[in-house]
């Protein structure tokens, strides 16, 4: 039902008014921004063929993006959401294969989960409760009600991604649980098409090597994501390498 278009919209808002779509959009029919577009409608989107920066200073989301969900809001010059129960808010911008992407990002509460998608197909969502089904690397921070950094391919919970469990007091700043309304700063690499590595405050989480690396028309984009907590994300930098 996500797929509507300017014309569906535009008879429903006849027929129904406001109230219809208001239904929809309580329905996760429409989304907030951009009307659901279509794969041909994101995919004319420039490239990110230069430095690419956005911090957010505007009253709404904007064109740039592809909501799935009406969680997503611009909030004191910030991108917030809450409760978009991981359905993105994707860049339509398709990325480049080698690409360094740095963003801050705070947790509202204790509960962490900050989430991103790398190389995702720029407009999927979850179907099901769990996110089996995703199309891109997945990096959840403070996961698990800040049990757990993960770095994971197509599915939060497949057994072979890669994480680290939290430890409360850890003189290592990359295996403490995240602190409530602490701001923090992600960089997220990809190189030579296939090694990913990703930092949290400089300090190094991860580094994989895939053997069948996400690349192609169906794995050019980035996402923010969202899971229950309120999560706030700033100062989007993504930079071609």
């Amino acid at each position: 039902m996500r797929r509507f278009r300017h014309g569906w919209a535009n008879h429903l808002l006849s027929v129904w008014g406001p109230r219809g779509l208001s239904a929809l959009w309580l329905f996760g029919c429409v989304p907030q921004d951009g009307w659901g577009e279509s794969a041909a409608e994101a995919s004319r989107a420039a490239p990110v063929n230069a430095p690419w920066t956005d911090n957010y200073e505007r009253a709404s989301v904007g064109p740039s993006y592809r909501a799935t969900s009406s969680a997503w809001r611009v909030e004191q010059g910030r991108l917030c959401a809450h409760g978009s129960r991981n359905h993105p808010l994707w860049l339509l911008s398709p990325l480049p294969e080698n690409v360094r992407i740095e963003f801050d990002a705070e947790s509202a509460t204790a509960e962490g989960d900050i989430k991103v998608e790398v190389f995702g197909d720029g407009r999927s969502f979850a179907q099901t409760t769990a996110y089996t089904g995703a199309t891109s690397y997945l990096m959840i921070f403070g996961g698990w009600r800040n049990q757990l950094h993960v770095l994971s391919r197509l599915n939060e919970h497949d057994p072979r991604r890669l994480e680290r469990r939290l430890v409360k007091g850890a003189r290592e700043p990359e295996l403490r649980p995240l602190r409530a309304r602490q701001s923090y700063h992600f960089k997220i690499e990809r190189t030579a098409g296939k090694i990913l590595r990703v930092w949290l405050d400089g300090a190094l989480l991860f580094t994989f090597t895939d053997s069948d690396p996400l690349r192609g028309a169906e794995h050019r984009h980035f996402g923010f994501n969202n899971w229950e907590a309120r999560v706030c994300f700033d100062n989007l930098k993504i930079t071609p390498l």
